[in-house]
C-alpha cells in the first residue's frame, strides 16, 4: 500500500509534500488484540484550516484503508472524528497488517488559491472529482501474531527445497515471510528425501539446519538488516525463543555470543544428539 510515490496532477495534502502552505497530517495509533477483535485507537492531526473546513462541510472525508495480504483482507473505514477507535475481527487479520490514513473527495469541488495551496500554483485551479485522494499520511504496519507455540520447532520456520541451478552446495533464501528456505541442488535434495522418516532428524539438524541457522543469526546480528526481516514470521519466532533463552535480539548477550553458540542453543545442542544417534545405531551405546 504505497501512496507517497504516486504522482498527482493536482495539489495533495500531506506532510511529505509542500503543495499546501500548512501541511501537517499525522496519524498516530495503538493496535491491540482483544480476543475476537483487534482494536485500533487513533489520533489524527491536521493543521490546515481549509482542510478542516472541508472536512466539517463534508466536502472531503477522513478514511483509513486497512489491508492484510495474508488473509486478503481489505477494507476502507470512514472516520467520523479525528480521534476514535476501530474494531476489526481478529479472524480477518494475521501477520503483517498495513494501514494508510487518507483524505478523499466526498463530492466534486475546486481546489484553488483560496484552499490554502502553495503560492507555486499561483492562480491555477483544479477540478477534483468525487473519490479522488486529496490527502494522505504515511503507510503504517503492525503484526497480529496468532501463533501460540510454546516450544520452538525448526520445522515451523525452516523448509528444505530443491533448486535446479545450484552446484554441489546449499544456499539460504531469507526473502520469505513464513519460512527460511534451505536450497539444495538436485542430487543432494534426492538424498535428503531418502533419509526422511529414518530417525535421522538429529543428523539432519547438524548437517543442514545448524549451518543454515548460523547464517541466519549472522544476518540478524547485522543491525542494518534487522528491519528488513522484522515483520517476517520466522524472525519473530526466533526472536521469541531467544527471549526464552535470555539472549534477546536487542540484548548484549546476543551481541556477545557467537552465532554458532546461539544456533546450537536454538536447536537444543544438535551435534550431541547427532553423535548419540549415530553411536546408538552402530551399537556404541
Amino acid at each position: 500500500m504505497q501512496i507517497r510515490n504516486r504522482l498527482f496532477s493536482y495539489p495533495v495534502y500531506s506532510s511529505d509534500v509542500d503543495d499546501y502552505k500548512s501541511n501537517t497530517f499525522t496519524f498516530d495509533y495503538n493496535a491491540e488484540s482483544n480476543g475476537d477483535t483487534v482494536l485500533i485507537q487513533y489520533t489524527t492531526t491536521i493543521s490546515n484550516k481549509h482542510i478542516l473546513k472541508e472536512l466539517n462541510n463534508s466536502t472531503i472525508k477522513l478514511a483509513l484503508m486497512i489491508e492484510c495480504a495474508k488473509t486478503a483482507y481489505r477494507n476502507l473505514f470512514v472516520l467520523k472524528d479525528l480521534d476514535g477507535t476501530i474494531e476489526v475481527p481478529s479472524s480477518s487479520l494475521s501477520s503483517k497488517v498495513e494501514m494508510c490514513c487518507l483524505l478523499l473527495a466526498n463530492e466534486d469541488y475546486i481546489i484553488d488559491k483560496e484552499s490554502g495551496i502553495s503560492s507555486d500554483y499561483m492562480d491555477t485551479s483544479f477540478k477534483i472529482n468525487k473519490g479522488f485522494i486529496v490527502g494522505y499520511d504515511n503507510t503504517y504496519s503492525f503484526i497480529v501474531d496468532k501463533d501460540k507455540e510454546d516450544e520452538f520447532k525448526a520445522s515451523s520456520i525452516i523448509s528444505v527445497v530443491k533448486k535446479i541451478d545450484l552446484k554441489d552446495y546449499m544456499d539460504i533464501d531469507l526473502d520469505n515471510d513464513n519460512k527460511i528456505k534451505i536450497q539444495l541442488e538436485d542430487e543432494m535434495y534426492k538424498r535428503f528425501v531418502q533419509i526422511q522418516g529414518q530417525d535421522k532428524l538429529p543428523v539432519v539438524h547438524s548437517m543442514i539446519v545448524l549451518p543454515a541457522l548460523v547464517y541466519v543469526i549472522d544476518q540478524i546480528k547485522n543491525k542494518d538488516l534487522r528491519e528488513t526481516y522484522s515483520d517476517y514470521y520466522w524472525y519473530r519466532c526466533i526472536g521469541k525463543q531467544l527471549e526464552v533463552l535470555s539472549i534477546g535480539i536487542d540484548s548484549s548477550a546476543f551481541d556477545n555470543k557467537s552465532s554458532l553458540a546461539i544456533a546450537q542453543e536454538l536447536l537444543k545442542l544438535p551435534i550431541n544428539h547427532a553423535l548419540i544417534n549415530l553411536t546408538t545405531e552402530e551399537g556404541g551405546e
